[in-house]
């Protein structure tokens, strides 16, 4: 699903039942991946992010592309990392610009993640 379609589906927070004990999103490391995830933040406070930190940022340097059009906003509900990220890539910590889309991660490296992230072996 395409991150910003997430918000056609903010609906179903008020279908309590649906709602799962923890969420976990692995979105493009950019400004638009934050505000996504300081969207869902808003409706479920339990999300967390994967893979999403500046550790995988620097570790995947040489697959980066370019944010064209970053978002510069306030984005209250994001955790401390993800702020911490975020505000590095509006200051242009790293360089102008940064974005790492998730797919260019390897799978390998995501499956890793989500089963340390939920527990699984």
């Amino acid at each position: 699903m395409s991150g910003y379609k997430i918000r056609t589906q903010v609906r179903l927070a008020s279908v309590s039942w649906m709602v799962p004990p923890e969420l976990l999103y692995w979105g493009d490391i950019d400004t638009a991946g934050f505000a996504i995830v300081n969207g869902l933040h808003s409706h479920w406070p339990h999300t967390r992010s994967l893979l999403m930190d500046e550790a995988t940022l620097l570790a995947f340097r040489s697959l980066w592309s370019t944010d064209e059009v970053p978002i510069a906003r306030q984005l209250p509900t994001l955790s401390p990392e993800e702020c911490e990220v975020y505000e590095g890539l509006l200051q242009a910590r790293w360089r102008t610009g940064v974005r790492l889309e998730q797919e260019r991660i390897p799978w390998s490296v995501a499956w890793r993640a989500l089963q340390q992230a939920t527990g699984s072996s």
